[in-house]
């Protein structure tokens, strides 16, 4: 059933996505063939290209959680003896599945900037950087994976609440203060973990202790925000299953 919704998911919404990085790409192609040597404005148009790119992929998925599960389509989405932990894992997994493809565009195009305008010295800098710090970077990548969830399923709860009947007209503010707790909550390692990051900085001769203080705060980031979405995961399917009010 997993697969089947999946799917289904992935076919109702892939027209947009691909809409959508066409002609970005098309866009990155003509500007970097035929405008490259004008370098500020190629610079800034692809960068703002990269970010509207990116707030169209996140809106098109936030909005295709809230249409198909509490707009018309909701009305067939729960009638079909479908478990809220499979609907809420194929909301998931093609989000991650559209946010990879994100990804598979907005790195080139970076690489391909700083390729053709960045000072070649400080290409191979951050080249050897990221050799000697091979661990650290991997676990910055983690963590910023398990960050970027996180913060997916804290939107698709916070939409979840809203649509609880208890709150009337106060729903969208409900969502947003939904949304704004829990974000204040995952930010509770980071303001414990500061000042100790801190110290380990402006201390001297102590770049050995830096690199382990830092690796062990991003695992307890990475710790914290797997358990908040595991939490939610299930707090989520919760109401998916018993509290969905469709309008």
């Amino acid at each position: 059933m997993l697969l089947k919704l999946l799917k289904y998911e992935i076919k109702s919404s892939y027209g947009r996505f691909i809409v959508a990085f066409s002609v970005y790409i098309i866009i990155a192609a003509v500007l970097m063939t035929f405008f490259r040597e004008y370098e500020t404005v190629t610079t800034a148009a692809l960068i703002f290209g990269m970010v509207a790119l990116t707030v169209i992929t996140f809106l098109t998925i936030f909005t295709r959680y809230n249409r198909n599960l509490y707009g018309n389509e909701g009305y067939l989405m729960f009638t079909l003896p479908i478990d809220g932990k499979v609907i809420l894992a194929s909301k998931l997994i093609s989000a991650f599945i559209w946010t990879v493809v994100l990804g598979l565009i907005i790195v080139p195009s970076i690489t391909i900037l700083s390729l053709n305008y960045s000072d070649p010295s400080y290409i191979k800098n951050v080249y050897n950087y990221f050799e000697m710090n091979k661990l650290y970077t991997v676990t910055i990548g983690i963590e910023y994976l398990l960050n970027m969830f996180r913060s997916v399923l804290v939107i698709y709860f916070s939409i979840s609440i809203s649509k609880l009947h208890i709150w009337k007209k106060f729903s969208v503010l409900a969502g947003f203060g939904t949304y704004f707790i829990i974000e204040l909550l995952s930010s509770i390692p980071t303001i414990i973990f500061k000042n100790v990051a801190m110290v380990s900085k402006t201390t001297r001769g102590l770049t050995v202790l830096v690199k382990d203080y830092s690796i062990h705060n991003i695992l307890i980031g990475c710790s914290f925000d797997l358990l908040i979405f595991i939490v939610l995961f299930f707090l989520t399917a919760y109401l998916l299953d018993n509290k969905t009010s469709l309008k």
